[in-house]
C-alpha cells in the first residue's frame, strides 16, 4: 500500500515538473523590443493604408460623402504619417545601435582585429601599419567600422 502512495506522488512530482515550464507566463527582457515595435509600426502602416483604400472604393461606390470621405482620408492620412515618422526615427536609432556595436566589435578585435581606415585591411598592431597600404595606424579611434561585418 505504501509503495503505491510512493509511485503515485511521485507521477505528481514528475507531471509538475513537466509543465511547469508551460503554466508560467512568457518573460520578456526589459526595455523597449526594438523588432517587435518595427514590426507593429508596418503593420498599423499596411493597416492604415488598407482602410484608405477601403475608404476609397466605399466613396467611389456612393456609401460615403464627399464632405466625410475628405474629413476621414485626411485622418487616415496624418495617423500614416505619425506612424511612418516613428518607424524612420525607429530605424535610425536600430541603424545608429548597429554602427555602435560594429564599432566595439572592432576596437574589441571580435571582427578579427583593427582594420586599415584607408583601404580596410587588417592593420599590424606591433607595427602600427596597414599590412596591405602601409597606412600608419593611429589607434582604436582611428579605425574603421566598414569591415567589421566580415
Amino acid at each position: 500500500m505504501s509503495a503505491l502512495i510512493i509511485v503515485g506522488l511521485l507521477a505528481v512530482f514528475v507531471v509538475g515538473v513537466v509543465l511547469t515550464p508551460f503554466l508560467r507566463p512568457r518573460r520578456t527582457p526589459p526595455g523597449p523590443q526594438p523588432d517587435t515595435d518595427l514590426l507593429a509600426l508596418v503593420s498599423q502602416r499596411e493597416a492604415l493604408y488598407q482602410a484608405m483604400e477601403t475608404l476609397r472604393l466605399e466613396h467611389e461606390l456612393g456609401s460615403v460623402e464627399d464632405v466625410d470621405y475628405q474629413n476621414r482620408l485626411q485622418e487616415y492620412r496624418t495617423q500614416a504619417a505619425l506612424t511612418m515618422r516613428e518607424q524612420d526615427d525607429l530605424e535610425a536609432e536600430l541603424a545608429r545601435l548597429e554602427d555602435a556595436i560594429s564599432a566595439a566589435r572592432v576596437r574589441q578585435g571580435l571582427n578579427g582585429g583593427p582594420r586599415c581606415g584607408e583601404c580596410d585591411n587588417p592593420v599590424d598592431q606591433p607595427a602600427g601599419r596597414c599590412t596591405s597600404c602601409g597606412a600608419e595606424w593611429a589607434g582604436p579611434d582611428a579605425i574603421t567600422t566598414e569591415g567589421a561585418d566580415r
